[in-house]
């Protein structure tokens, strides 16, 4: 089972790659890109300057840096684009083919028959989790736009994602193990992400101090750093992300006691904590049964520490595979773990596959 991990940062390749990544994945937003369009015209799923490297020459050292280690790097190319954006899409493109990037990760259909009729050769593509894969007629329409792996949405139960590898053994599928357990369709979803950039700048200066830095991402002990990383979502991400606030729902129906425990369920499905913290580690047992390769950690804006600490337990768990234990046994010793590593308790609502 492959473990691929976000980056952000050329300082965070050797990192990830010692805590056990198999494949890296990234996307760029330059200070021209900035000028020109601003984070309100993007290319990719994640407009923010904390989700991105700032250049394509640091995307050409994270792709040598890998490569020299025998991982591969993935380009996010995973928005849906008018007729005029396509230009700019193709430069984009261009440069990040010219870095000796692996794999392009995308979402529009029409960059999908782009590629397919002239860049065959130049790259392998990945179908984005955006491109809202939910049926195997679906996958045999990308499949046939050249796709070679498809991202699952994370909405999929297990034996879904069983149908799609039993109906197509060969291609590849890919699904989300580690935070952001987003309850609205990728594909789907039309909020501005950017928004969030020009109020996250009034944190930046703290958040991205050199001292804070070095603290959350060298000397910070595990608890602290997911505790920080907590603070951010609640004190922040809450209330100025649309999509990660707090929502009030009201059920008509039921007894009162249904409608409490409905009630609870959204409410922590769409809660920011779990929404950040999200982990799918107890699923692997049935992911790895039903033959899943590949496994997705979410977060390309995180801490290096942050990724480091998701990147390790996904590896650790993973290796727990390999020890001939039962289901009840696997997810014992898994829980264990996350409680080493984060310093605290895995929660049910925090499950990516509590189905």
């Amino acid at each position: 089972m492959f473990i691929v991990s976000p980056v952000k940062e050329i300082n965070e390749v050797a990192t990830l790659i010692k805590a056990g990544a198999s494949e890296l994945y990234c996307g760029v937003l330059t200070e021209d890109y900035l000028n020109e369009y601003s984070n309100l015209f993007y290319l990719n799923r994640r407009p923010v300057i904390s989700s991105n490297l700032r250049s394509f020459s640091e995307l050409k050292l994270i792709v040598e840096a890998a490569h020299a280690n025998g991982v591969s790097v993935s380009f996010v190319l995973n928005e849906f684009y008018s007729q005029n954006q396509f230009e700019l899409v193709l430069e984009e493109l261009d440069k990040a083919i010219g870095c000796n990037i692996d794999a392009l990760i995308v979402s529009d259909v029409g960059l999908l028959d782009k590629l397919k009729r002239e860049y065959r050769d130049k790259t392998r593509v990945y179908l984005s989790g955006c491109g809202s894969c939910f049926n195997i007629e679906a996958a045999r329409f990308y499949k046939n736009l050249g796709v070679s792996r498809i991202i699952l949405p994370r909405q999929l139960a297990i034996e879904e994602i069983k149908a799609f590898i039993d109906a197509l053994p060969d291609l590849q599928f890919e699904v989300f193990i580690q935070n952001e357990r987003c309850p609205f369709i990728d594909g789907f979803c039309m909020f501005q992400h950017g928004l969030f950039e020009y109020r996250y700048n009034k944190l930046s200066r703290f958040h991205n101090n050199k001292f804070v830095s070095r603290v959350k991402n060298y000397l910070m002990p595990k608890k602290l750093s997911r505790l920080y990383r907590n603070h951010i979502v609640r004190n922040v991400l809450k209330k100025e992300l649309a999509c990660c606030s707090q929502y009030d729902i009201e059920y008509s129906g039921g007894s009162s006691i249904e409608q409490e425990n409905i009630a609870k369920t959204y409410s922590s499905f769409f809660n920011p904590e779990t929404f950040l913290n999200a982990c799918g580690a107890c699923a692997l047992y049935d992911l790895n049964r039903i033959g899943v390769k590949f496994v997705k950690i979410c977060g390309r804006y995180l801490s290096r520490n942050n990724k480091e600490q998701d990147t390790y337990f996904i590896k650790e768990a993973v290796r727990l595979l390999n020890n001939n234990l039962n289901k009840e046994e696997f997810v014992s010793k898994v829980q264990l773990l996350y409680k080493k590593i984060f310093g605290s308790k895995c929660r049910r609502e925090y499950c990516y596959y509590q189905n």
